[in-house]
């Protein structure tokens, strides 16, 4: 760091921030990250679907029972959970994030195993790869954008009017 010629030519080569590419809030990181997304459009094509996955703590009576036991001790059925008030599960689920942020992690993890399904809902377009990005609201819900790239999957073309066809056909028989 004492050679002024070394340190001109970590700034002049954008290297002085390399080291922080694990910091997961650094632009290096999402640099990587961006690199990463365009390896990935330039090996696999356009990306067939993008999806974005939110929680729904207080839908989730399953969490609802969760959070009872582990912040008040107490065990109770799905049927209380689901008539727990609004703001009895605003407050479990306030005071307990990273139970929440795991229980999404958990229904995210069965989500993409049942996406990758042969019978699944994409029953003959393979799940060929994902790119997922999970990100925080200020309250602190976690919510994920993700890319998919489906195997034989119709391809755009404005030019081809079957193109068009194939692939509005696609889309209403995946999305409703």
């Amino acid at each position: 760091m004492l050679n002024r010629d070394y340190v001109n030519g970590l700034i002049h080569n954008d290297d002085a921030f390399t080291f922080l590419r694990c910091d997961r809030s650094s632009p290096a990181f999402w640099e990587l990250k961006k690199k990463e997304v365009m390896a990935m459009i330039r090996q696999l094509g356009c990306p067939t679907l993008f999806l974005t996955l939110s929680a729904a703590e207080t839908k989730w009576s399953e969490l609802n029972v969760i959070l009872t036991q582990v912040l008040e001790n107490k065990v109770i059925t799905l049927e209380k959970a689901e008539n727990m008030s609004y703001e009895k599960k605003c407050d479990l689920i306030r005071n307990d994030p990273v139970t929440c942020v795991r229980y999404f992690e958990h229904r995210l993890k069965c989500l993409w195993e049942i996406l990758s399904a042969p019978c699944g809902p994409f029953q003959g377009y393979e799940l060929v790869d994902k790119y997922v990005r999970t990100e925080f609201q200020v309250r602190g819900s976690p919510h994920v954008h993700a890319l998919l790239w489906l195997k034989n999957a119709p391809k755009y073309d404005k030019e081809k009017p079957e193109s068009i066809e194939r692939c509005t056909e696609f889309i209403d028989k995946l999305i409703s």
